[in-house]
């Protein structure tokens, strides 16, 4: 009786040890194919047929004194171009004010955690599109 009784409480310590591995270090299946965190504000792509100029301004959501923007980048992005930002992610809620070819800008709200950036899609002259994305999904601006 008593070995019987040994035997099922090592097996469940084993299984205990097994499962509690594999809560905390994981199987490694969910970080393959996931994209390392971008350190970046934001990345700019041009998917027009036609060269655009693309204006981004960042303001930060939180500030209480005057309007002052964080950044203000201009970009000549070819068709099909794409730029990535020299501004880093720091984690905070920004305002995005992007304009294209010198049109009004569109305003975007964003609260930018430290492993997301914003992409920011031109697909024509007064077409912007903004997506804060993440290592596994995109999610549309508020």
């Amino acid at each position: 009786m008593r070995v019987a009784t040994l035997m099922t409480v090592l097996a469940v310590v084993g299984i205990l040890i097994v499962a509690g591995t594999v809560i905390l270090c994981g199987t490694g299946q969910e970080q393959q194919g996931t994209p390392p965190c971008s350190p970046h504000l934001f990345h700019v792509f041009n998917t027009d047929d036609v060269p655009h100029e693309v204006n981004v301004t960042v303001f930060d959501a939180n500030a209480t004194r005057i309007r002052v923007p964080v950044c203000s980048e201009v970009y000549r992005l070819e068709a099909d171009g794409d730029v990535t930002s020299s501004i880093k992610n720091d984690g905070r809620e920004y305002h995005f004010e992007i304009s294209v070819d010198g049109e009004d800008p569109e305003v975007f709200a964003f609260s930018i955690a430290r492993c997301h950036s914003l992409a920011i899609s031109v697909r024509a002259e007064r077409d912007v599109q903004a997506l804060m994305i993440t290592s596994n999904y995109a999610v549309p601006a508020t």
